[in-house]
């Protein structure tokens, strides 16, 4: 293997020498040889990314994708790209306006809320849902909290008034 490229070597210098023989006897100059040191050996890193990228992008030609197995025993969709999912709907919301209007107890010592949702009354009790998701928490007689769930309760004061954004 060594002898090869030994080999090799010694007949590009001496191929080398004789075209420069005959560029200088039909009356040429032989080109000076690079400096390697100062040459920049790569070339931008913009074009190599994109040649790489265009290596590696996979597209079939227009033609392949309309053809239908009719057309050619050779007929394949393996190769062409699976369509791209349509994306979700956005979630339809809804607000919400609860008006803390004060509570009551009954005979039975069940205590409940006095709530005005959007314009109408409700007499609501703890864990009872007021509207779609949402819940009476918790009560005491100057402040409710409402939430669908624990982590995610909002306070209402006595008289006082707060929006919700419910799904539909």
């Amino acid at each position: 293997m060594r002898q090869n490229t030994l080999v090799t070597v010694l007949s590009l210098g001496l191929l080398a020498a004789v075209l420069g023989a005959v560029v200088v006897s039909l009356g040429g100059d032989i080109p000076p040889l690079p400096n390697l040191e100062t040459q920049n050996r790569f070339p931008d890193d913009e074009n190599v990314n994109e040649r790489i990228q265009s290596l590696f992008t996979i597209s079939a030609p227009p033609e392949l994708l309309t053809q239908d197995a009719a057309a050619s025993p050779f007929f394949t969709r393996h190769f062409a790209p699976p369509p791209k999912p349509q994306p979700a709907p956005p979630q339809k919301t809804k607000k919400v306006k609860i008006d803390f209007q004060g509570i009551y107890t009954n005979t039975k010592e069940t205590q409940k809320a006095f709530l005005r949702v959007d314009g109408e009354l409700k007499a609501v009790k703890v864990n009872e849902l007021i509207v779609a998701d949402l819940r009476l928490m918790n009560l005491d007689s100057n402040t409710i909290m409402v939430g669908s769930t624990e982590a995610d309760q909002q306070s209402v004061g006595f008289r006082q008034s707060a929006t919700f954004e419910i799904p539909q």
